[in-house]
């Protein structure tokens, strides 16, 4: 059996504030093999929250002037498979991304989880944020879009 991979494509508004990221999700399927025909994604209907934190610290107000401030910044995404269970071994990935072309857009910041358990449909599953690419890459200010990567266990 071919490895397959779906992609949950999470597109966030262009100015995203504190706790208001759209969640149109849009689902593509990647097939790796040799093969033709077309192929159905077996996940239909997801979910997606971004967790968002604010964090003090300090601010860049200008190329001079730095202030005490604070940073909302993306700490995790909850990702659900309404209508379908995932199998143990089943890989997730959220990546953060600096542009809406998820095909084209760099990856700033990125969380992974192996699932070592089945989990129903219906559940919900975290996946924290743990590379970040430089500091505050995670903030809702630099994310555009948001990428999640299903890809099934080795069968």
């Amino acid at each position: 059996m071919k490895p397959l991979i779906v992609l949950v494509i999470f597109a966030a508004i262009a100015v995203v504030g504190v706790a208001s990221l759209d969640n149109n999700l849009e689902t593509w399927i990647q097939e790796f093999g040799v093969g033709i025909g077309e192929i159905e994604s077996p996940l239909s209907v997801t979910a997606l929250t971004a967790n968002i934190e604010r964090a003090e610290g300090f601010v860049l107000v200008d190329e001079l002037t730095v202030e005490e401030g604070y940073k909302d910044l993306i700490v995790s995404c909850e990702f659900v498979s309404v209508d379908v269970p995932l199998l143990a071994g089943t890989k997730l990935y959220c990546k953060l991304l600096d542009s809406m072309d998820a095909r084209t857009a760099g990856i700033i910041a990125s969380g992974f989880l192996e699932l070592t358990d089945d989990v129903p449909a219906g559940e919900v599953i975290f996946i924290l944020i743990t590379t970040i690419g430089s500091e505050n890459s995670n903030s809702v200010e630099k994310v555009k879009n948001i990428l999640i990567e299903v890809q099934n266990p080795p069968q």
